[in-house]
């Protein structure tokens, strides 16, 4: 006898495979802007089969989204093998006014001042400094609270309004890019580094060469004979995340939309409400690769105590707010 876990995702494979199929014949047959339309209808129907499926979601569930309706910030961490620290940090900002997005890296050695309830609260179980560094607030706040934490903390911070985090772990990296069928990446260099506390075995060529999801995830997190060190590793971060939007908004890969939800939907956590979940997963067909911009944070590397940091630029911030639209939306 199934389970009844069994059969949801019996049945949430057999709709993924009938709409899969659907989307092929189509994709084979109309223009790329009736293909996109169809990919549209068919993520809102996953989601549905998915939120159908799912005790946790409210049918009623409305989008906790209450102001600056066209512009939405997201922080997104990349979580490390333990889920404790975040070895990427993105600030997105979604405009669906402009159909633009910007991704801001923040470097995980960012010297961030805990205010006074994390500080009192972070006290009571680690003797903690009053700055630290912001990929360390997930390990200090624990798992529960790390991603709201941390997304407080960047907000003091930057001076910005966030409306919600994701945090992505290693697995569901590695899975959606064997799903697109891989990132093709120029190499700079050979990269070739062992931490067997981590589990860690990194050994790529230079050159280049197409990344499956295991490879992809070796060379984001290689740092070890970057002369720059993270700074370095982030611009190569970057020049993955265009490599990799380039695959994922190809034709093509709309086809296998539905498997992308699941993965994203069954392996990220977040604070996001289904609704404004589903609100920005349909909008991904209609975003071109032209209008994602990158940029990194501002400021520069400093030992303070012995201790490295990334002290963040709040000037040059504000210019690069000012510049790229305006107070309450970086880019």
């Amino acid at each position: 006898m199934l389970s009844r876990k069994q059969k949801i995702i019996i049945w949430v494979t057999a709709a993924l495979l009938i709409q899969g199929i659907g989307m092929l014949i189509l994709h084979v047959i109309l223009s790329e802007k009736t293909v996109k339309l169809v990919a549209q209808q068919s993520i809102v129907m996953s989601l549905e089969t998915l939120k159908n499926g799912d005790s946790t979601v409210s049918r009623n569930e409305k989008s906790s989204k209450k102001s600056r309706d066209n512009v939405t910030n997201i922080v997104i961490f990349g979580m490390d093998q333990e889920k404790l620290r975040s070895d990427v940090i993105i600030l997105c900002s979604l405009n669906t006014t402009r159909n633009k997005v910007t991704l801001i890296s923040v470097p995980r050695d960012t010297r961030i001042k805990l205010n006074e309830a994390m500080y009192t609260e972070f006290q009571r179980k680690y003797p903690v400094n009053r700055f630290v560094k912001v990929n360390a607030i997930h390990n200090y706040a624990g798992r529960q609270k790390g991603g709201q934490y941390a997304l407080i903390a960047l907000q003091e911070l930057l001076g910005l309004s966030i409306d919600n985090y994701i945090k992505v772990n290693i697995e569901s990296f590695r899975k959606i890019v064997d799903l697109v069928g891989g990132v093709e990446m120029d190499i700079p260099q050979d990269m070739v580094h062992s931490d067997i506390d981590q589990d860690l075995f990194i050994n790529i060529k230079k050159g280049k060469q197409r990344l499956n999801g295991v490879q992809a995830e070796h060379a984001v997190r290689y740092r070890a004979d970057y002369f720059h060190g993270d700074l370095d590793r982030i611009n190569f971060q970057q020049k993955f995340m265009k490599a990799f939007l380039k695959e994922l908004l190809k034709v093509s890969n709309f086809l296998k939309i539905n498997e992308f939800i699941r993965i994203v939907y069954e392996n990220v956590e977040t604070d996001l409400k289904f609704a404004d979940f589903m609100r920005f997963i349909t909008y991904l067909p209609w975003l071109k690769s032209e209008n994602i911009r990158m940029k990194i944070l501002p400021g520069g590397g400093k030992y303070i105590d012995g201790v490295s940091y990334f002290i963040f630029d709040r000037q040059a911030f504000l210019k690069m707010k000012e510049v790229l639209g305006g107070s309450d939306e970086p880019y």
